[in-house]
Parts: structure tokens; sequence; C-alpha cells
């Protein structure tokens, strides 16, 4: 959406509410509170509720799967395809299936069953990667390639701006990298670039990503935290068993 439909949106909702009707909205975002940012009247009126998976919550749905295939899984199985998981409990189950498959579970059995092969998970990590290289190197090419009415300072910015976040630890990447640490890691790479490049660049990239079919967002930009976050915690998967290239790399920059 971009940032006047979301404005539309916010006073939309107001008006609703006035009128008591109510909406049950899901969404994928970085930060809370994203609508009373874009509507202040919204103060007071919605309640956001942030679904975060913790280790014990991805345990319990792992053993759920267990219990129901009549399977045991070797701890260290566990706690790798959890941490895998990155908190993202559909890429757990994802992780989780793909692993029964190739360890020949496809069906619950009268005898409990004890998986522990560790080659199992490795192929399963490399199938998964290999079927999300497509998405990931089409994100790179297009946020790397800017908006077509994007100036050229602009464009050169997009590809520092993936370039960092690559480079960025998962905690990083989760907590959000702020607009002024952001610009002082481009210019590592890129002197030139300025606050106003940057802030450009930064204001146009969630549109960036939904015009050209980047579904779901991979990173998104909160102009009022000022700070660019993950939004897809597969990335973090796929940046670690996928053996990415990325486009800075191919051009030796």
């Amino acid at each position: 959406m971009s940032e006047q439909e979301k404005i539309n949106l916010a006073f939309d909702l107001k008006a609703f509410w006035d009128s008591q009707i109510f909406f049950i909205i899901i969404g994928i975002w970085a930060d809370q509170n994203l609508l009373t940012y874009y509507n202040g009247d919204l103060s007071g009126r919605i309640e956001e509720i942030d679904i975060r998976w913790s280790t014990e919550e991805l345990k319990w749905v792992l053993q759920q799967g267990a219990r129901a295939l009549n399977i045991s899984f070797a701890p260290q199985i566990k706690a790798e395809i959890i941490d895998d998981a990155n908190q993202n409990v559909g890429l757990l189950q994802r992780i989780a299936e793909k692993y029964c498959y190739e360890s020949g579970i496809y069906e619950s059995s009268s005898k409990t069953r004890f998986v522990d092969d560790r080659d199992a998970l490795l192929t399963s990590r490399n199938a998964i990667c290999g079927e999300e290289a497509v998405r990931y190197r089409l994100f790179d090419d297009v946020v790397s390639r800017g908006l077509r009415d994007s100036g050229e300072s602009e464009l050169r910015v997009y590809q520092r701006i993936v370039r960092v976040c690559v480079e960025a630890t998962g905690q990083d990447l989760s907590d959000g990298i702020s607009r002024a640490d952001l610009l002082t890691r481009i210019q590592v790479y890129e002197p030139r670039v300025r606050l106003s490049d940057l802030s450009a660049a930064l204001n146009k990239i969630d549109k960036l990503q939904a015009v050209r079919s980047i579904s779901p967002l991979v990173l998104s930009y909160n102009p009022n935290t000022q700070k660019i976050q993950l939004v897809d915690r597969e990335f973090l998967f796929y940046r670690k068993y996928g053996n990415p290239s990325w486009s800075w790399q191919e051009t030796n920059d």
C-alpha cells in the first residue's frame, strides 16, 4: 500500500469506529502502532496483538506434531529445527514436514519411531532454500534497480541498503536499524551517499517491493521510528543455508 492509502485506511477506520463498526485486521508489519502513527485519533481505539513465537511455544508445536505421528525427535535435531525457525511457526512446520519426508515418515504408526538422521535435516534445508532462491534473487534485483522515477543517486542507495541489511546480524534486523546507523554503514561502501538520498530511498522501499510483487515484503521502513526492519524471517534461514550470490558480489563491489 502507498503512504496515502495507509493514511486513508487509518482515517476510514476512525469513521467506522464512530459508527460502531469494528474490524479485525490481520497483517504483517515491522512495528506496533503503525495505524496510530497515520491517524492519532485511533489512539485508545485499537488494540494490537503482536504475535511472536517463543522458543517454548515452538517446542510445544513440534511436540504436538511428533505426538500425532508417534515419533520422537532426537534432542539435537529438535533444537536445530527450533533455532532454524527464527521464531516463525510457519517455517518451523515447513522444516519439520520436509524432515519427516526425508526421514521416510509419511503417516502415524502404532510403534514410536526415533528420528535422528542429520543428513535428512541438511537435505531439508537445501530443499527449502532451493524453493526460495528465485524469490530472494528477485528481491535483490528489484530493490537494487529501484523505481523508474528514481534519480541516479537514489538508485545507488537501494543496492547499498540491501547490502547492509544482508550483512547485518539477525538481532539488528529484528530490532531494526536506525536511519542514522544505516547511513554510517552505507558510507563505508559509498561515502558520497547523503542523508537526503537515503531518506528518499527508504520512504519508497515498501512501495518498491509491493509494485514488483515481492510478497511477503522482505524489508520494511517505518517513518515513525525511522528504522528499517526485517519482516520476512525466512530470509535469515535462506541467508544461512542457501549460499546466496548477491548483485554487489557479481560486480565485485
